[in-house]
């Protein structure tokens, strides 16, 4: 009898499992987006980011405006050039340029743009985001990981966030 009842719960424990499974995959599968040749408005964009940028092999520029990121593939080595955003509340998304060299491709977020309210006499903070840049090639071995940029801002074009914190 009990083997009975340990059977369903069994499928239901495997069921449950392999949903958590497929959630946290999800999590790590890059933005939707679109390839572009021209690249980014660079009237809008941090491009020089602190050094991480034009590395030759690949280039970022963060948009606050519509929170996008471009990312460009420059070099012919079968590597897509991707980049690793993080927000000040320890959220991480990720931007693949999988279209080859000589191409732009750009990933659009929705990242949250202020906390706290003020009514209450909370203080009131803007997000913030910062990145790297790395290549992967077809089998997932990474190289070429840049260093952290700065912190910017979400909602206000070149604006550093001085407040922010790095956390481990």
């Amino acid at each position: 009898m009990s083997s009975a009842i340990e059977t369903p719960k069994r499928w239901f424990l495997l069921a449950a499992l392999a949903g958590t499974a497929l959630a946290g995959m999800l999590l790590l599968l890059p933005a939707t987006g679109e390839a572009h040749r021209n690249g980014p408005p660079t009237n809008e964009c941090i491009s020089a980011a602190e050094g991480i940028n034009d590395k030759g092999w690949g280039d970022v520029c963060w948009e606050a405006e519509g929170d996008e990121i471009w990312v460009r593939d420059q070099a012919p080595n079968h590597w897509s050039v991707r980049v690793q955003l993080q927000t000040s509340e320890r959220m991480i998304r990720w931007c693949a340029n999988t279209h080859g060299a000589d191409s732009w491709h750009q990933c659009d977020f929705d990242f949250p743009e202020r906390f706290g309210d003020a009514d209450k006499g909370e203080e009131v903070f803007g997000s913030c985001v910062r990145w790297r840049m790395f290549e992967q090639n077809d089998v997932g071995h990474t190289r070429n990981w840049t260093r952290w940029s700065d912190w910017y801002d979400v909602e206000w074009i070149f604006s550093r966030c001085e407040w922010v914190r790095p956390r481990a």
